[in-house]
């Protein structure tokens, strides 16, 4: 396998992560890889790949759901780019902002419905927290603010407005530690919605180390400015009696947010509300995924002597509804993680659930139950089983799709000679790695709490 297919295959795994299938062209812009590459190198290559193709979207193996959703999703951006355009409309009115722009999902059209609004904001110097006081002001007056989750129903969040990144112009070039390929992703899709004083380009410009993660992604024009940025950015003068103001906001939001902050990282030129380590998070999956793709195309003759290349990482997928988190979830979660390298948990959906256990469960919908199992800091990827789920050519689907090398399970599962008969034909296992306790169940917990 060449170089160029190894990272046409990088590429795809890292988009679906976010469940994004890539058209040709996007494979080319996208393309992780140390040096840049025509678009016409990549012509043909796919074919020689295992990888398919639907429509006009290339995907990983068994991938093809993906292309509809991406589909509807991006009808979904679409509603949530219009409202954003119409806020911008109101924030570009405060002198200070130097620009405005659609950070994270949205900035790829691959929102989904119940997604809220990130934005990034970038400042003069030293104005940001006084600038952030007045975007505030005007996201609550409009009503557009995101609430913290613990604070309001999730529901009311639905196309509010996140300001989870703020930089000022003395702080545009990203750190060292912060250079990742995910950050240089965050960075090229980044989409300027009100831009003054070319603040777009001279970001880019001093963030070119993008190139060396994405040769293809960043617009030529920002490569020819990074004189003008640094020139800019020099020469900038401000009133003391503002710097002073601005000291003054810094310091009055920093107080009333401190016993809040868990991964937030704040400063008085910069702010990064992330309180999850989304980046970690992605990263770590994109590792497996990339492994997982090139060990399945191992087995290729022309492919020889990959799999040591690769190591030796095992998949672990767990399935089940986890409505209500109790310590024999998280003693089997815990086990169920230390059997392989990585946890997958596929969640029963809530309609299975009222299936199953009744008209009254779940407790908490499916939202709700992956937030609850991401706190735990245990999977590696959490998702939705599908609607259908009931007859062994459903689950036989899921298995050849996802191929995990251990099916985990507790003592009381039930098929258990299926799912060993199944695990088997992806020379997979099953493993029992919790006894049952009959005294734990969230069936109990609920009869004894009415």
């Amino acid at each position: 396998m060449t170089r160029l297919q190894r990272s046409i295959l990088k590429t795809l795994a890292y988009a679906d992560i976010f469940d994004y299938p890539l058209t040709a062209r996007e494979i080319h812009k996208w393309l992780i890889s140390k040096k840049a590459v025509k678009l016409q190198a990549l012509q043909g290559q796919a074919l020689k790949l295992k990888i398919q193709r639907t429509k006009s979207f290339y995907h990983l193996p068994n991938r093809q759901n993906i292309v509809s959703l991406r589909q509807s999703r991006q009808q979904f951006s679409l509603l949530k780019l219009r409202k954003a355009q119409k806020i911008t409309k109101l924030l570009r009115l405060i002198p200070s902002i130097k620009l405005v722009a659609i950070t994270g999902a949205l900035s790829m059209n691959n929102s989904n419905k119940n997604d809220d609004i990130d934005l990034m904001i970038i400042t003069k110097n030293n104005r940001l927290w006084l600038t952030r006081l007045l975007a505030i002001l005007i996201l609550e007056i409009t009503g557009n603010r995101r609430r913290p989750q613990k604070h309001s129903v999730p529901e009311r969040n639905i196309d509010k407005f996140c300001l989870n990144l703020w930089l000022d112009e003395s702080v545009l070039a990203i750190k060292k530690s912060r250079q990742t390929l995910y950050t240089a992703h965050e960075i090229a899709q980044i989409k300027p919605l009100f831009d003054r004083g070319n603040t777009y380009q001279k970001f880019l410009s001093l963030n070119s180390w993008v190139k060396s993660f994405l040769p293809n992604a960043l617009p030529k024009a920002a490569m020819t400015l990074q004189g003008q940025a640094l020139k800019s950015s020099s020469n900038t003068s401000h009133l003391k009696i503002s710097n002073l103001l601005n000291s003054f906001a810094f310091k009055l939001q920093y107080f009333y947010m401190k016993s809040k902050i868990t991964r937030e990282k704040v400063s008085l030129h910069s702010a990064f509300f992330h309180p999850r380590p989304t980046g970690q998070i992605v990263l770590k999956q994109y590792q497996a995924r990339k492994r997982s793709v090139l060990e399945d195309l191992s087995s290729r003759p022309d492919l020889k002597g990959l799999k040591s290349e690769i190591g030796p990482e095992k998949k672990v997928l767990v399935t089940g509804i986890f409505d209500i988190l109790h310590k024999e979830h998280i003693n089997f979660l815990k086990k169920a993680k230390n059997s392989g390298n990585i946890l997958l948990i596929g969640l029963e959906t809530d309609k299975r659930v009222k299936k199953l256990k009744g008209p009254n469960r779940p407790i908490n919908s499916i939202r709700t139950r992956i937030r609850n199992l991401q706190a735990l800091n245990l999977a590696d990827k959490i998702f939705s089983l599908p609607e259908k789920f009931d007859k062994p050519e459903h689950h036989r689907t899921l298995i050849n799709q996802i191929k995990p090398d251990i099916l985990a399970v507790s003592s009381h599962t039930p098929n258990l000679p299926a799912k060993r008969k199944l695990m088997k034909s992806i020379s997979g296992i099953v493993k029992v790695v919790l006894s049952h306790n009959p005294k734990i169940s969230t069936t109990k917990m609920l009869k004894s709490n009415s």
